[in-house]
C-alpha cells in the first residue's frame, strides 16, 4: 500500500500557513479507480500474483494497493495598489486508486479475497484522504496569501508555498504508512 504523489505549480513558505484565517477553499477534484487481474483457485497461487503483478512504486517496490496523486495550481497576479496579489486560484486534485480484482477462485477463496480489498481500500482512502487534505491547504494558502511589492515576488512566494504544502503532504503519507505498516494494523493483509 504505497502512494505516490506528484505537484505541478507554484508554492512556498510555511510560516504563512500557521497565520492563515480559514478561507473558502474550492478544489477540482479527479478520482477514479483502476484495477490488475490477479487469478487463483488457492490463497498461495493468489498471493504470487498479488507480490509480482501489484502496482510498484517509484523504487520498484510492488505493493497490493496504490494510491497515485497529483495535485496542480495557478492563480492570476493582480495589482494591489503598488504591490502584486494573487487571485482566480484554481487548484486540481487528480487521484487514481490502483486496486487488485479477482478473476477466478472458489467462493471461499473469493469471500476471503474481498474482506481484505474491503481492509486494503480502507488504508488507501487514508492517503487520498489525506492527499485530499494536501489540496485544500494549498488552495487555502493561496488564497489568503498577502500582497507582495512585486509580481515576482509573489509568485515565486506562492510557488514556493504551494510546494512546501505538497511536500508536508508527502511527508504525512510516508509517517500514516510506517504507523499502520502500510496497513497490516488495518487489517489489509491476505489471507
Amino acid at each position: 500500500m504505497r502512494v505516490k504523489f506528484a505537484a505541478t505549480g507554484a508554492a512556498a513558505l510555511i510560516a504563512v500557513l500557521a497565520a492563515i484565517q480559514p478561507v473558502a477553499a474550492k478544489v477540482d477534484r479527479d478520482e477514479r479507480v483502476t484495477y490488475y487481474e490477479v487469478a487463483g483457485d488457492n490463497i498461495d497461487a493468489i498471493m504470487e500474483q498479488l507480490d509480482t503483478r501489484g502496482p510498484p512504486d517509484d523504487n520498484g517496490e510492488r505493493f497490493h494497493g496504490r494510491t497515485d496523486a497529483r495535485i496542480d495550481w495557478a492563480f492570476n497576479l493582480h495589482a494591489v495598489g503598488e504591490a502584486c496579489g494573487v487571485r482566480d486560484v484554481l487548484t486540481r486534485f487528480h487521484v487514481n486508486l490502483i486496486m487488485p480484482r479477482l478473476s477466478t477462485g472458489d467462493e471461499e477463496v473469493r469471500e476471503h479475497f474481498g474482506e481484505y480489498v474491503e481492509r486494503l481500500t480502507v488504508h488507501e482512502t487514508g492517503h487520498i484522504d489525506n492527499a485530499r487534505k494536501t489540496a485544500l491547504e494549498i488552495d487555502a494558502a493561496l488564497r489568503a496569501l498577502p500582497a507582495e511589492s512585486s509580481c515576482k515576488t509573489m509568485k515565486e512566494k506562492a510557488n514556493a508555498l504551494g510546494h512546501r504544502l505538497f511536500d508536508q503532504g508527502a511527508a504525512r503519507d510516508v509517517v500514516y504508512d510506517k504507523t499502520t505498516e502500510h496497513g497490516r494494523i488495518q487489517g489489509a493483509h491476505f489471507p
